[in-house]
């Protein structure tokens, strides 16, 4: 199955919403995390992430008209920012810097219309080390300054529990999601899904269906 995802997103349309640098903004200018969510709070600045034009329910009028049947948001991506109320300690959320989930909204107006509900969601966080140095021993090339350390090791275990908190989290919360979409399942952005098993597995927790369908665009990505 084809997708093509919304974005709205710390990174996204500037002068509306954010910077507007794309989606890898963060990853290609190396910003640490305290640098890159500056922008995760509406200000009175097009830099920042302002939300007065989201309007999902818009959106769902546009897709009906457009005789779509489905709509796909993007509640978390690389970057680790949250769309909705991720209830792990680590996360960083639109609840905590907008006072909003954004997620609960767009689920709100998809389904009144009519449509079915799809997620596009990534398992990885730029935000920590571990990503890139699971061990603790060998840690991967990255932007972001990350050295090798002992202590990723244990990065690495939060990164992989605030992942499978945060898909049980929407899978539980939102009510019946018709798809979920996940992207990224690699490690340090190399190789393939089972490089990156460490992060979703044992358990397999986003290796599921949801509602009977599950699909990761990253499936036959070569090494």
């Amino acid at each position: 199955m084809d997708t093509r995802r919304l974005f709205w997103h710390v990174h996204t349309l500037r002068g509306c919403s954010g910077p507007g640098k794309g989606e890898w903004f963060m990853e290609n200018q190396g910003l640490t995390e305290e640098e890159y969510f500056q922008y995760a709070t509406d200000k009175e600045n097009s830099e920042y992430f302002r939300t007065a034009a989201f309007n999902p329910s818009y959106w769902a009028e546009l897709a009906k008209k457009a005789s779509m049947k489905w709509m796909c948001l993007t509640p978390r991506h690389h970057d680790g920012f949250c769309l909705f109320d991720s209830p792990h300690p680590n996360s960083i959320t639109s609840v905590q810097t907008l006072g909003r989930d954004l997620l609960a909204e767009y689920v709100e107006a998809v389904r009144a219309s009519g449509l079915k509900v799809g997620f596009y969601y990534s398992p990885f966080n730029w935000r920590d080390p571990g990503f890139f140095d699971v061990t603790g021993e060998n840690i991967k090339a990255n932007k972001f300054g990350y050295q090798q350390d002992p202590s990723n090791k244990e990065s690495a275990r939060v990164m992989r529990e605030e992942n499978y908190v945060s898909v049980r989290k929407l899978q539980t919360y939102y009510g019946r999601i018709d798809y979920i979409f996940g992207d990224g399942g690699w490690l340090a952005q190399e190789g393939s899904d089972a490089d990156g098993a460490f992060f979703t597995n044992p358990g397999s927790i986003l290796i599921v269906e949801t509602n009977g369908r599950y699909q990761s665009d990253c499936e036959g990505r070569k090494p």
